[in-house]
């Protein structure tokens, strides 16, 4: 006999619906519908709770947004994962704080076995594991660095808070000469 692992009811004489995940462990629909709203994974193993076709859009939404935020330099790391879907171990991964994607499976259900290095120095180990990357960071510094003196010549040399929005002035109370200003918060 087997009970559904987040209500602990048994399974066999429930009159609720269950539903087999594709792991294989079995699961209340309700309760399989109330977890699925914050975490895609089985309660049991943690394998991916949908299939592969399901998850793929959102695993290549998770793929793009680390494409769009580079981590820097000093934040960077080079770990070793564990994959929870396939159980394959890979070494030498780069570390983003929105996950790590397993190179066989393409799910993000990870975890960070081991931590081989931290900051400018994994920058380093990951710039001659990925030759393309390292060009497409110089392009990234170089484009920067032209931004940045374009927009100098642009204010004259001025600082770049002068080319914010003004910054807004306290409303005063004018004291009319003769009368006694307002308490703070007086209704009036």
């Amino acid at each position: 006999m087997s009970n559904c692992p987040v209500c602990q009811e048994d399974l066999f004489s429930s009159r609720d619906a269950s539903h087999e995940l594709p792991c294989g462990h079995a699961i209340h629909w309700h309760c399989f519908r109330e977890l699925a709203s914050h975490d895609s994974r089985c309660p049991m193993c943690k394998k991916t709770a949908e299939t592969h076709e399901r998850m793929k859009p959102t695993w290549d939404a998770m793929a793009m947004g680390i494409a769009l935020q580079p981590v820097p330099p000093e934040l960077c790391k080079v770990v070793t994962i564990k994959c929870n879907d396939c159980e394959k171990v890979q070494p030498n991964r780069s570390w983003h704080f929105l996950g790590v994607q397993c190179q066989d499976c393409e799910s993000f259900n990870t975890v960070v076995e081991s931590i081989e290095f931290i900051g400018q120095e994994a920058h380093e180990f990951l710039l001659r594991q990925d030759p393309t990357a390292a060009a497409a960071a110089a392009a990234s510094v170089s484009n920067n660095a032209s931004e940045r003196s374009g927009q100098s010549a642009q204010s004259g040399g001025s600082s770049s808070r002068s080319r914010q929005r003004p910054r807004r002035r306290r409303a005063s109370m004018a004291a009319v000469p003769g009368e006694n200003p307002p308490p703070p918060f007086a209704r009036r």
